[in-house]
């Protein structure tokens, strides 16, 4: 029986009458209810509801629990052994984000629509800037903008593609407008994490996925792929990617490893790239390979410390300058992150109007650049009523109506002193929806990460997302880190599913081969030591279990050869206390067995940590001598 199968108790259950799933759920006051109009279930959460109460409240905290043993067994461990990990949350929500088909392709429509228009921008501002020349950029918006990076000034990508991966920060009004709050353009994060609670989901409630039915979330990884394959310098048949991650020590690092697991290509850190003779090369047992397409999960700054930032240890030396000579293709290009500026979200539905001739179908928050003289006049006279960005960068935004008298009127000066640094934006009051918390629904403020990939036809949007989930509206505007609470988002659809996958499906041969040549040098390093130290546990735990059985026995311990050797084995490994190593054996009969031997809290789990030579954590290439 699988584990989402309900047991034959909760499947009797099920059959008797069971209480409606939404029948306690109150809506938040003062914000747009996903579920619920006038206090009735809106027409697309009816089907939901309907198969959601076949299932019970018990059967649901049921699967959930099982659900949620499964992330907590997959999760890694930081070096204490803690499960409060924040590279794994475990802040999950079981109930769906549900979006009518109708939005759903209105939603679609603008993000493809903000993706293209933001490629478009991009590809001016590093080349012949004529948004500049014409006025509706200001030039102090890009070279006064750490994120306009000079060295990529002329370069061109494959397809002109700046873009081939898009997110924007969304967030629904109290009058139903879904609103952009900010665009994600450097190396947008969350793909793996909405994969990872999509499967989850989807699992859990497979009866009632179908029945509702979900658009799928695999074509547009499947346009990804296509994408960096079409855009490969060589071999577009059969390209070589990698997807170039900041380490463990990164909070994405769970999701860097999930997307490259779905999408089939090798996870790298940049110690694992060398750039030579204009190529890039993955270091591997069997030599160097060479690269095509880097998927970068890591900022613009730290992708190439010989010409951007010195001092980051991520990145490729010399990954510029081949990128630059067109021999690999890096996915979003860098420099990409200049479209992400606040100012340049506040300039766009100018943009669109005067330059592309369109307007936005994705409104974005009412945005107000304060280098604009009339506009700063308005943001100063409604300060307390705005949030106020830095114009460049992620700064901490400050949000007027929680200051005292005297910090506004020193907020008003700093503004009016350098008014081009700040970027204004009104408050959005946060939509709310159904959560599941403490075995019953309850209700939350919700915001909406979309997607969008480029496709052969221009940029398409992900039918669904990452959903946002806080107790408060002030949890959700201030903090957009994917890592926290979230939950699925369905996008249905009236019309048929594509039933399509990237997963393996059940019953699927799986090709098996024996062979490490294209295995990074550094994964090799690291599980060769990895047998070494199971090795040395497995050794010490013989040896530690054959001298407990002698310590059990009848013979008299000064009589006992055996023991003696076995006794110095346990001192030469470490597993004694320094003043225990030179006493006789028979000194410690009174002891427990464990304490006849001397041992340290937790030595018959593990070695003692200064006799484990191996080398530590997050240090590449060290080597260990060899135990005694």
């Amino acid at each position: 029986m699988s584990s989402w199968e309900p047991s034959q108790p909760a499947l009797t259950e099920s059959l008797t009458p069971a209480p409606a799933p939404f029948a306690d759920y109150q809506a938040l006051p003062a914000a747009y209810d996903e579920l619920q109009q006038d206090g009735r279930l809106r027409p697309h959460w009816q089907p939901f509801a309907d198969a959601l109460a076949t299932l019970g409240p018990g059967e649901l905290a049921r699967r959930w629990e099982v659900a949620q043993r499964q992330v907590r067994d997959s999760a890694p461990q930081d070096h204490e052994g803690e499960w409060d990990d924040p590279r794994r949350p475990l802040n999950l929500d079981p109930l769906p984000l549900l979006i009518a088909p109708t939005e759903a392709r209105g939603l679609a429509e603008g993000l493809a629509q903000r993706a293209r228009l933001l490629n478009q921008v991009l590809t001016d501002l590093y080349g012949p800037q004529l948004l500049v020349q014409r006025g509706l950029v200001p030039p102090s918006l890009v070279f006064g903008n750490p994120a306009f990076l000079h060295p990529c000034h002329g370069y061109r990508p494959p397809e002109g593609c700046f873009l081939q991966l898009y997110a924007a920060d969304l967030g629904r009004g109290a009058d139903g407008q879904w609103r952009v709050v900010s665009d994600r353009t450097d190396a947008p994060a969350g793909l793996g994490y909405a994969l990872e609670t999509r499967v989850l989901v989807s699992g859990m409630l497979l009866t009632v996925f179908r029945q509702c039915q979900v658009e799928r979330l695999a074509p547009f990884f499947i346009a990804l792929r296509e994408t960096l394959r079409r855009q490969a310098p060589r071999s577009r048949d059969n390209p070589r990617v990698v997807l170039l991650t900041k380490g463990p020590a990164s909070k994405y690092y769970v999701e860097d490893a999930q997307l490259a697991r779905y999408l089939g290509y090798t996870l790298v850190e940049g110690g694992d790239l060398t750039a030579r003779g204009e190529r890039v090369w993955l270091k591997t047992l069997g030599g160097l390979l060479e690269v095509d397409v880097i998927v970068r999960r890591q900022g613009d700054d730290d992708c190439d410390p010989l010409e951007l930032r010195g001092d980051s240890l991520h990145g490729v030396p010399g990954l510029l300058q081949v990128v630059r000579a067109g021999h690999v293709l890096v996915a979003n290009a860098i420099g990409s992150a200049l479209a992400q500026a606040p100012a340049l979200t506040a300039l766009l539905p100018t943009i669109a109007r005067e330059w592309f001739g369109e307007a936005l179908l994705l409104p974005a928050v009412e945005s107000s650049w304060c280098g604009d003289e009339p506009a700063c006049r308005r943001v100063l006279e409604r300060l307390s009523q705005l949030v106020i960005r830095p114009a460049c960068g992620w700064g901490k935004p400050v949000y007027g109506g929680e200051l005292s008298s005297t910090e506004l009127a020193s907020l008003r000066a700093m503004i009016a002193q350098q008014p081009a640094r700040y970027v204004a934006q009104e408050a959005i009051q946060p939509a709310c929806g159904p959560t599941w918390q403490g075995g019953r629904v309850g209700a939350a403020y919700l915001g909406l990460r979309g997607y969008a990939v480029a496709g052969a036809n221009g940029h398409e949007a992900l039918l669904g997302g990452l959903a946002r989930v806080a107790d408060t509206p002030a949890a959700i505007e201030r903090s957009r880190v994917i890592t926290e609470r979230r939950k699925d988002v369905w996008m249905l659809t009236a019309g048929a599913v594509r039933e399509v996958s990237l997963l393996p499906q059940l019953g699927q041969a799986i090709a098996l081969r024996r062979g490490g040549a294209e295995l990074p040098s550094r994964v090799g390093d690291n599980m060769f030591w990895l047998g070494r130290q199971v090795e040395r546990a497995e050794g010490a735990a013989r040896l530690l279990r054959t001298t407990l059985g002698r310590l059990g026995g009848e013979a008299e311990l000064r009589t006992n050869a055996e023991l003696r050797a076995l006794w110095r084995g346990l001192a030469a490994q470490g597993q004694l206390d320094a003043d225990d190593e030179g006493s006789a054996p028979g000194e410690h009969r009174s002891r427990s067995p464990a304490g006849a031997l001397g041992l340290r809290s937790g030595a018959a789990d593990q070695p003692a940590r200064h006799h484990q030579r191996g080398p530590p954590p997050g240090l590449r290439g060290a080597r260990p001598d060899l135990p005694r």
